[in-house]
């Protein structure tokens, strides 16, 4: 853009904006710095962001507009697929202390009744060994 604001050079639809004023926002923030980074929604919708520098001399303005979802995108379906199987881990884990906790509590009230039976002078039969890779719940 140049000094006065106006399009004279773009890479995206040349003949409907060169000649004309460019956008308010891009206008406005370069008049208040030499150079800047920010976000925007674009002539056409979509967010971007868009980096420029003024030239001292001429005051000229370059800027360059790349869409937000080019940059975060990648990163956001990053965060979401890590979230994703943080979740998948919890839920198994969960899963995994809820068995070993059955096995555990079922060999706990095998125990307890053969302590009951003892008590009460009954026989006790002879309880699996918790190692044996055959003992089942």
């Amino acid at each position: 853009m140049d000094r006065q604001g106006v399009v004279v050079a773009t890479t995206m639809g040349p003949e409907r904006r060169v000649g004309q004023p460019a956008p308010a926002g891009f206008v406005s923030r370069a008049r208040e710095r030499a150079e800047a980074v920010f976000t925007d929604p674009t002539l056409e919708g979509p967010t971007t962001y868009t980096a420029f520098s003024r030239a001292p001399r001429s005051q000229f303005t370059v800027g360059i507009a790349v869409p937000s979802e080019q940059l975060d995108g990648p990163l956001r379906r990053s965060l979401v697929l890590l979230s994703a199987v943080s979740v998948g881990a919890l839920v198994l884990s969960l899963g995994l202390a809820h068995l070993a906790g059955r096995r555990f509590t079922g060999r706990l009230r095998r125990l307890m009744g053969a302590f009951q039976r003892l008590r009460r002078g009954e026989t006790v039969p002879e309880l699996r060994s918790s190692t044996s890779p055959s003992s089942r719940v």
